[in-house]
């Protein structure tokens, strides 16, 4: 029975978990015995533990009552959290009843979130419970075999109280995890401390020693079971005259009990029979997931591990854990136990796929080349289903053998053709390889993004209500970028654009990619025969006027930010107009800095580098868009140091003040473009990401457009952000929008010195 110092806490209590409110400070005593009321225990035991000192220490720091007069009752006191008190875990260390133990634990810790908050506690205080339990187990028949008996009574209890809601799997593990871990402290204890933890069990043997046995009243009780101190119990033997009793018999020996002095010792190692009993139960008790948090305390890898005499009974474990929905468990324990021969990626990829936990796959297989190829196969061959039909997307040749693999039964959902392609590119990732060495997987990952460009593409046609090529110009960039010199993409585009309903556009990039033929012969086509694979019910994209509306880019109606009359934007990509801007960059005092990439979403694997950097000067207006596209192509060796040697002079100077926003992920792709900017020393950069709005410490939310609005009452138009910023020629609207996303930081800076803002005070040694 559980005796807590005075009372029990209602554990249901909505109340916070400190140290101060888990503390009863009164207790009427008309309501003690009340039914439904909890009933108060006293603990009068006269000895005190050590945990139970450190638990009243603990008492004392979280409770403000803690004193009372001689005459108060002793259920008034203030009463710290339940607990499992140091008499009862030896008692029940005594008798080896794992049941009670179960009992108790439940009954105190309640919950997995009472668990962690009385942890908390408890971890305070020095007095966790396992290693209150390790001091006890000594007392234990056999620690081993008591606490093999409680996890047993654990999963039983949690099996016939499955409808209790707060007995989830979570609490099951941490009860299981402190019973393992007060073994395991148990079975470390030191050599030189394991004789106190039996140092009151009476001696088998004594000897008459006047310098240690003193006569006392405390050891009169007490009698020895074979002594050597009683002089008339001597009796002298004549060894010459011996000739042996008639009745002795040597046989007798082996009938006489043999008193076994290493049974104590014993009790601190796990044998071959705890190892064999514990797995014993893998078939046995209701959660075998508990079978593999206790692996590691009793050492189970050399047991059930490849090559061990039980390694059929590993291999069932697994099957178990992930029969049981333990997919995490199953992984790590193929892992810990090498079990890899016995189960072939193709096998374990299914039931993880199957059951939405494919992106355990990557972990199973991490640091294992083999196996990882073996993934990336397995994984290839089954997106080839989805591109294996008869309108000839992809060329007959990589189609072979297409039947000979089982196809996945969920292979018709798209999100779990994305789970399939993620899980494959994070394995190329490890390996290092290109994805694109796996057509399939490179394939899929490309039409997935082409999908969410066209969905993008029509949504903003529904915000214009205008279906013109011209009006998308931002995303048919990108549709160019996907399916550059890519066959199969462009009939894909084609294919998709006519399932949306957007004929005009269809035919438009038929005819830039030069596939008129499979334009009209998909237009033939009935609904029923315009699947890509051979997939089931495979998924047709929504027609575009059914998908969802886009958030508004501008819903407080504010006019676009414009680049005044005098401005003047220059392309750079020559060397006389690098020289030109070298000119003016040198005369200038302060510059917004900008760079524009290609998304990332729209790469192919290749790391990103910036396409062009805008940086406009207060001199004259000018805004230079330097084409890095160009500028870095290897027939440019001579650019490229030009641009290298004005970048550098640029930031390094200490006259001219830089001025950009959130400026570091900029700075990362220039590195990758221009290695030496790596060494670059910098010098006044200003960067307004962290800028307040007026009278607030707070940064402004929204990005630059955010503070476009806050400081110039105007908004950015980011329609060309996600845009292919390395085709040439840029649009106009790509130019006009890289040039405002430059000058309107001049524009911000100059507002703010009008208003002598702090933020330019506190930024003083930098724009000076």
């Amino acid at each position: 029975m559980m005796t807590p110092l005075s009372g029990e806490v209602d554990s249901d209590s909505s109340t916070s978990s400190s140290e101060e409110e888990w503390v009863i400070t009164s207790v009427d005593k008309k309501q003690v015995n009340k039914k439904g009321s909890p009933r108060l225990v006293l603990n009068t035991s006269p000895k005190i533990h050590s945990s139970t000192s450190s638990l009243s220490n603990l008492q004392k720091s979280s409770s403000s009552s803690a004193c009372s007069s001689k005459n108060d009752s002793p259920i008034i006191h203030s009463v710290p959290l339940q607990y499992i008190s140091d008499s009862e875990i030896k008692n029940i260390c005594v008798q080896s009843d794992a049941k009670a133990l179960i009992s108790q634990l439940v009954r105190v810790y309640k919950s997995a979130d009472i668990f962690l908050k009385i942890r908390d506690i408890e971890t305070q205080s020095s007095m966790t419970f396992e290693m209150r339990l390790k001091e006890h187990m000594a007392h234990c028949e056999d620690p081993c075999d008591f606490i093999i008996n409680c996890l047993e009574e654990l999963s039983v209890y949690f099996s016939e109280n499955a409808k209790i809601r707060e007995l989830t799997p979570k609490f099951r593990r941490l009860l299981t995890e402190v019973l393992c871990k007060g073994l395991y402290y148990f079975l470390e204890t030191p050599m030189h401390e394991r004789q106190t933890s039996i140092e009151n069990e009476p001696d088998l043997i004594s000897f008459d020693d006047d310098e240690v046995v003193v006569p006392t009243q405390t050891t009169q009780g007490e009698m020895d079971l074979i002594s050597f101190d009683e002089p008339e119990m001597l009796v002298p033997v004549d060894h010459a005259n011996f000739e042996g009793d008639d009745d002795y018999d040597s046989s007798d020996d082996e009938e006489i009990p043999v008193i076994n002095l290493s049974s104590p010792i014993d009790k601190y190692v796990i044998l071959p029979k705890h190892q064999n009993k514990l797995v014993d139960k893998i078939d046995t008790i209701p959660s075998p997931v508990i079978i593999y948090y206790a692996i590691d305390t009793f050492k189970l890898q050399d047991v059930i591990a490849c090559g061990c005499l039980r390694e059929e009974d590993g291999v069932r474990l697994v099957r178990k854990l992930i029969k049981y929905g333990y997919f995490n468990e199953a992984i790590t324990a193929i892992k810990k136990l090498d079990l890899f021969p016995r189960f072939d990626i193709p096998a374990i990829a299914t039931d993880l796929f199957t059951s939405g936990q494919g992106m355990l796959l990557p972990t199973l297989v991490s640091q294992r080349p083999i196996l990882q190829r073996e993934l990336l196969d397995f994984i290839d061959k089954q997106l080839r289903f989805s591109f294996a039909g008869s309108l000839g997307i992809v060329a007959p040749e990589r189609l072979s053998n297409v039947d000979e693999v089982q196809q996945l039964s969920r292979l018709k959902e798209r999100k779990f053709q994305k789970d399939l392609v993620t899980c494959g590119t994070k394995v190329a990732q490890e390996l290092k390889i290109s994805i694109e060495e796996y057509y399939f997987v490179h394939l899929s990952q490309r039409y997935a993004c082409l999908r969410w460009i066209l969905a993008q593409r029509a949504i903003q046609q529904m915000e214009d209500q205008d279906l013109s090529i011209e009006k998308s110009s931002n995303y048919n960039g990108l549709i160019d970028y996907v399916c550059e010199n890519d066959k199969a993409l462009a009939k894909l585009t084609i294919k998709e654009l006519t399932d949306m309903g957007d004929t005009k556009s269809a035919a438009y990039f038929a005819t830039c990619y030069k596939e008129e033929a499979f334009y009209c012969k998909y237009n033939a086509l009935p609904l029923n025969e315009r699947s890509v694979g051979i997939v089931k019910g495979e998924q047709l994209s929504r027609h575009w006027t059914s998908l969802p509306p886009k958030k508004p880019s501008n819903p407080s109606k504010l006019p676009y930010y414009e680049l005044p009359p005098h401005a003047v934007t220059v392309m750079v990509d020559s060397e006389k107009t690098l020289m030109f801007m070298k000119d003016i960059l040198s005369q200038s005092h302060r510059c917004g800095i900008d760079t524009e990439w290609v998304p990332a979403f729209a790469k192919q694997g290749s790391p990103g580098k910036t396409a062009l950097m805008q940086i406009a000067s207060d001199i004259k207006g000018y805004i230079f868009l330097v084409d890095l596209k160009t500028i870095f192509a290897s027939d440019n060796k001579l650019l490229y140091r030009w641009i290298e040697k004005i970048l550098q002079f640029l930031f390094e100077d200490e006259e001219i003040l830089k001025i950009a926003f959130d400026f570091s992920g900029d700075f990362d792709l220039l590195k990758q473009a221009i290695p030496s900017s790596r060494c670059w020393d910098v010098a006044r950069l200003f960067d307004l990401k962290s800028l307040p709005p007026p009278n607030s410490d707070k940064p402004i939310t929204g990005g630059l457009a955010g503070v476009v609005a806050t400081y110039l009452g105007y908004t950015l138009n980011k329609r060309q952000q996600i845009s292919n910023w390395e085709k040439r020629p840029l649009t106009e609207a790509q130019v006009t929008y890289a040039a405002c996303d430059a000058y309107c930081l001049l524009h911000i800076y100059e507002t703010l010195c009008k208003l002598n803002h702090s933020f330019v005070r506190k930024s003083s040694s930098l724009a000076r």
